[in-house]
């Protein structure tokens, strides 16, 4: 997941940095109630800091090298998504591991495009409430992680390379 200070991202100017942070620490609190651990690699063009408090809070392990040497150096149960069209998108959703795409419907994704998504990943919408926060369905969430504590993820359709060649 990108950085939580929205305003500070070049990708998205219209993120309010407080809705951001909530959705996250909603998803973060998620994975520590399901025991789940997991690493939070920030966009490497990011401007906000994470607060030592938040990294002791939400037991938030940090990875700071790049996309391509975690990858190679650490083995992953699945990938969280919630930008599409970022520079690292294409290879996790083409990697062999289960990936769930929180989507803020900020990108316009044509009917071709949202047919392969949802045979290579899992889709979950998040919705803006009227007072700007961001609602997903938890569930949907939940599901998602035991269907991967269980080893039922779906064995995923993988073509979407296409897309950004």
């Amino acid at each position: 997941m990108g950085p939580y200070l929205g305003y500070s991202s070049a990708f998205r100017p219209f993120l309010p940095d407080i809705h951001y942070l909530k959705f996250q620490t909603k998803i973060f609190d998620l994975l520590n109630t399901n025991k789940i651990d997991f690493f939070l690699k920030p966009h490497p063009g990011t401007k906000s800091m994470i607060s030592k408090g938040m990294i002791n809070e939400y037991k938030l392990n940090i990875l700071t090298k790049n996309y391509e040497k975690i990858v190679e150096d650490l083995d992953f149960d699945f990938f969280i998504l919630d930008h599409i069209a970022s520079t690292t998108a294409p290879h996790i959703i083409n990697f062999s591991k289960p990936t769930v795409y929180f989507d803020f419907n900020f990108t316009e994704i044509n009917d071709l495009l949202r047919k392969e998504l949802e045979e290579s990943l899992k889709i979950i919408p998040v919705d803006q409430k009227k007072n700007g926060e961001f609602n997903f369905d938890s569930m949907l969430f939940k599901n998602f992680l035991d269907n991967i504590r269980n080893n039922n993820h779906i064995n995923w359709h993988r073509n979407i390379l296409k897309y950004y060649e």
